[in-house]
């Protein structure tokens, strides 16, 4: 603010018009010492940019170049700080990657970040670059709404391979309460996933990693997450992909057909999907995905809350088959639909009749706090050829859940000599089991309790009393 004379206009651009919008919705503050009078509001000017809104302001007390903050809020519209950011480790010097983006409102911003130490130029497609990024990344502004090509060319040169991150960061707009789309929110181009790989079969650690984990982007064009070259994979692959839910979006967010065919695969890594969609907004996935009836040996946390308090409802039809599996690592599938909204699972899912050695925590908390799922397929959970297990084998499995049967000839434990710490402690606490299948929880084979084997197993439950399995006296 100037003092060169004693009144000034003030002009704000709006992404869209604020209906009722008036100089009372506008603050302007600075230091205790500075005050500024308002006058009329006009709207003069409407553009495919936005709308602008011009105030009348006039002197109270300031001195020269007094700096001041204007704050606009509106009932009825929030006001939004965004900002995607691009976080992406180029660690080749391939051909360059192109990334197209959409601005949804006037001064969307990007910011592009390095994950390691490798350095690449930036074309931002409105006729503005970057030469090179520095550690902390870059913010681009983009004045104008539409549709930009982001082309990153990479400047240095190591063995791996590229990695994309999309987060939500800074940035302003004051948009409708009901609003569907602000700021970069859809993806329209993106590399193959050629570019991801180590080699032709390989995909490296942390390959799509917190890919979306903040839920901003809505869509992705078709192709994306092609990985049915893929045979073998690090740790964290997929783990925390979409994470987090996106609350301004009302239309469903979906995954592009034909995304993770992981059919082919055959070994993983830890954390292979962890958390891919815990608390996030992803309602549905593509038909056939999650195939992984070729993966005979897996690590820790393999698909370990998958769902948890997550929006997921369904699964594709031969998804989670676990029939060819034979060693399973710790947390195999802990927390998978803790409190997430998963109705039903697919015929011959998570069969597990031919796992015969489990790590701690196996199906730690599977489906605890899940409200909608009240039954499980046909042949899941037969454990009769399971013989050591960890900690934690099935603890809190349907605590406090909606499950209220099992199936015929699941949790057959008749193999069991040994049990470990808490085998199934809390299975049904507080849950709504009513009735277990014949032959199950037997422990006459058992020669040896380990602490807390059944302890809380049916508290609180719906299990009549006399059916509950206890430690032999």
């Amino acid at each position: 603010v100037s003092d060169v004379t004693t009144s000034a206009n003030l002009t704000l651009t709006f992404s869209a018009e604020i209906v009722g919008l008036s100089a009372d919705d506008i603050s302007i503050t600075g230091a205790a010492d500075v005050s500024v009078n308002k006058g009329a509001l006009t709207k003069t000017v409407t553009t495919d940019d936005g709308v602008e809104y011009v105030l009348a302001i006039s002197r109270g007390s300031w001195s020269n170049d007094t700096q001041v903050s204007v704050t606009v809020a509106k009932s009825g519209y929030n006001v939004f700080y965004e900002e995607q950011e691009i976080t992406y480790a180029t660690l080749s010097t391939g051909p360059e990657i192109v990334l197209s983006v959409i601005a949804d409102i006037v001064n969307s911003k990007v910011k592009i970040a390095k994950y390691f130490a490798n350095d690449y130029s930036v074309d931002w497609g409105d006729a503005t670059t970057t030469d090179s990024v520095p550690e902390s990344g870059v913010i681009h502004s983009y004045a104008k709404k539409g549709e930009y090509t982001i082309t990153l060319t990479p400047k240095t040169d190591t063995a791996e391979k590229q990695r994309w991150i999309f987060k939500n960061g800074a940035g302003t707009a004051l948009v409708p309460a009901s609003s569907t789309t602000v700021g970069i929110v859809r993806v329209s181009q993106m590399p193959a996933m050629r570019f991801f790989m180590t080699s032709d079969d390989t995909a490296g650690n942390h390959f799509f990693s917190d890919f979306n984990s903040s839920g901003a982007i809505s869509s992705f064009p078709v192709g994306s997450f092609d990985t049915s070259a893929i045979k073998v994979v690090g740790s964290n692959f997929f783990s925390n992909f979409s994470s987090n839910e996106y609350v301004y979006y009302t239309e469903p967010y979906r995954l592009p057909a034909g995304s993770f065919n992981i059919g082919n695969i055959e070994t993983v890594g830890d954390y292979f999907f962890f958390a891919f969609n815990g608390s996030g907004g992803l309602k549905e996935l593509p038909a056939g995905s999650f195939n992984i009836g070729n993966i005979e040996t897996v690590g820790d946390y393999f698909f370990a809350k998958f769902n948890e308090n997550g929006k997921l409802n369904t699964l594709p039809d031969n998804s989670f088959r676990t029939d060819n599996i034979k060693t399973v690592g710790g947390y195999f599938f802990a927390e998978f639909n803790r409190g997430g909204e998963l109705s039903a699972f697919p015929d011959s899912s998570f069969e597990t009749g031919f796992i015969k050695t489990v790590g701690e925590y196996f199906f730690f908390s599977f489906i605890r706090n899940a409200k909608n799922l009240s039954s499980l397929p046909q042949y899941s959970f037969k454990t009769s050829s399971i013989e050591t297990v960890g900690n934690n084998f099935f603890s809190y499995f349907n605590a406090g859940g909606s499950l209220t049967t099992l199936p015929v000839g699941s949790f057959d434990i008749g193999k069991i000599k040994n049990t470990q710490y808490s085998f199934f402690e809390g299975f049904n606490y507080q849950g709504k089991l009513t009735s277990l299948p014949e032959g199950s929880f037997d422990t006459s084979k058992i020669e040896y309790f380990d602490m807390n084997c059944f302890k809380l197993f049916n508290y609180e439950g719906a299990l009549p009393d006399n059916i509950v399995p206890k430690v032999p006296e």
